[in-house]
């Protein structure tokens, strides 16, 4: 497939994820040695393998609002890539492909996605799909300590007007049910960057998820990916304000 939108030469994205689970055939169960297998499977792209612990975020309904609770993930193993920045996590019918900068395409990507699939079908044998997510998160740099959210992004279906004008410190989340199978959750926050000068950026981040059984085909995965590509895009492309489409078009970095 060609690229369906453009690939800017200097990209927001911090970070894209790319979830999938799954379900085994009715009557098997998760093995202990799959690990070993599917190490056995990617180890001439992804030689370094270590343990790693994450804590999910969730929210739960209080009397005065949303309160966030975390809550420890399942076990993972992550996999490093031997030259490029790509992590492979791997858990119980679920294994997750992360894409640090520079984002390459979304093509490259896809086709990442499909060749780790690929791998893990060497291994374990899954039934059906169960889930997808894409999610990208975009990193934007304040030029100013006070700049507004609002000089780079603009109010539309997933951001609300009023936190474009707030000052630092602010925290948005929407989650939008577009049916009863898929999902939008598209967070906007001010964060303060691990650095010497403690600089801030504004956090754009838009998670689209897809739940439903689907045949675990190379076909339907692919066809599902680019789905959710497509929505993701179309939510980053309509945010976008002249400023940072400017910014996103700079070949000097």
């Amino acid at each position: 497939m060609n690229e369906p939108h453009p690939t800017y030469p200097n990209p927001t994205i911090a970070e894209v994820i790319c979830d999938i689970h799954f379900r085994l055939a009715e009557g098997e169960t998760w093995q202990a040695d799959f690990l070993g297998k599917f190490v056995r499977a990617i180890q001439t792209e992804y030689p370094e393998v270590a343990p790693i612990s994450e804590l999910d975020i969730q929210f739960e309904v209080v009397p005065t609002g949303l309160r966030q609770k975390f809550v420890p993930s399942a076990p993972r193993m992550r996999f490093t890539h031997e030259t490029r920045l790509l992590l492979l996590d791997f858990a119980e019918n679920n294994m997750r492909i992360t894409i640090l900068p520079k984002y390459p395409t979304w093509t490259s990507v896809s086709q990442h996605v499909l060749w780790a699939w690929a791998c893990l079908k060497k291994v374990v044998h899954p039934a059906n799909l169960t889930r997808l997510g894409l999610r990208y998160i975009n990193q934007i740099d304040r030029e100013t300590p006070e700049q507004p959210a609002g000089a780079w992004l603009q109010a539309g279906d997933y951001i609300p007007p009023k936190v474009l004008e707030s000052a630092p410190g602010f925290v948005s989340r929407t989650q939008v049910q577009l049916d009863a199978q898929n999902r939008v959750l598209t967070t906007v926050a001010d964060v303060t960057l691990q650095t010497p000068e403690h600089s801030t950026a504004i956090i754009f981040d838009i998670d689209r998820i897809t739940e439903q059984l689907m045949p675990v085909t190379d076909k339907r995965l692919t066809d599902e990916l680019w789905r959710l590509h497509d929505d993701v895009w179309n939510i980053f492309f309509t945010a976008q304000t002249e400023k940072l489409r400017l910014l996103l078009e700079r070949k000097d970095r």
